[in-house]
């Protein structure tokens, strides 16, 4: 292992004083000691700021000031980066074990490469990884990944990459997904089989029980489609992908948001049998 890899590590946070302090303790706990810190906070008035004053010596950078949103929060982050890769943990997510960025970083050999593990997800107390475990070599998790992107916790951004390479502001919702296409496209690709991060199902991106939310998803999925996949063949399929905020919305009011919960994981689970005949 390249003991001088750099990790800047980026927290996003408004509000959230339990979940910065969690994220924190997550970062503490690691045994990999070459990381740099860095807390965005869109001008908090809950705790937060204290909870950053009392651990300056853990946060090597520290902005708190409103923003237009958590991509405009993310892009103010990366213009105080300095690290070999940057990682994203918002607040309230944190690192799988206190091994967990070493066993990642010990397998870092290109300075360009995007490098992805595992992350655990769990909604109330149904629990599943991404990508599954039925996804366990190299091939099969690169070929999965291009199909489903990897979750961006999970993900190391190589220098090269994303100091050239801000979050796009026309996104509200999917700037994420944005990102990693992008630098899925400019950038070798590395699995390392390593559960990384865990977080709470959550989120802008992962709401589907408001409605004003869902048709800004959908416009924004349209949009992403015909900016990176408009001159693919399946382009037209790719747009009807687009109804599956709509049907995740309707499922949710009819039936309710736990037993939507058990939902997910079934069609995760049969998602990740069907992964596996593909990719044995």
């Amino acid at each position: 292992m390249i003991d001088s890899w750099l990790i800047s590590i980026v927290t996003i946070v408004f509000n959230d004083s339990k979940g910065l302090t969690k994220t924190l303790q997550s970062i503490k706990e690691q045994n990999y000691n070459s990381i740099e810190y860095i807390v965005i906070d869109g001008g908090s008035t809950d705790g937060t700021i204290e909870v950053i004053e009392n651990e300056t010596n853990s946060i090597d950078f520290y902005l708190s000031e409103q923003d237009e949103g958590i991509y405009d929060a993310m892009n103010k982050g990366l213009n105080y980066c300095s690290g070999d890769f940057v990682l994203f943990l918002n607040a309230g997510d944190h690192f799988a074990s206190p091994h967990a960025l070493s066993e990642v970083v010990s397998q870092i050999i290109d300075a360009n490469a995007i490098y992805f593990g595992r992350a655990k997800i769990q909604n109330n107390k149904i629990i599943w990884f991404y990508p599954p475990n039925t996804v366990n070599n190299s091939e099969s998790a690169i070929q999965w990944a291009n199909k489903y992107l990897p979750n961006h916790q999970s993900m190391l951004f190589p220098k090269s990459f994303y100091t050239f390479n801000q979050f796009d502001p026309v996104f509200q919702i999917l700037g994420d997904t944005d990102y990693k296409i992008r630098a899925i496209k400019n950038n070798d690709l590395i699995f390392i089989d390593t559960v990384l991060v865990s977080f709470q199902l959550g989120g802008v991106s992962s709401s589907c029980n408001n409605w004003k939310t869902v048709v800004r998803q959908v416009k924004e999925y349209l949009l992403m489609a015909n900016i990176h996949y408009k001159k693919k063949i399946f382009y037209p399929l790719l747009k009807l992908r687009a109804l599956k905020f709509i049907l995740k919305y309707i499922v949710n009011k009819i039936i309710g948001f736990n037993n939507f919960s058990v939902t997910l994981k079934w069609l995760a689970t049969l998602k990740h049998k069907l992964l596996s005949i593909s990719f044995g």
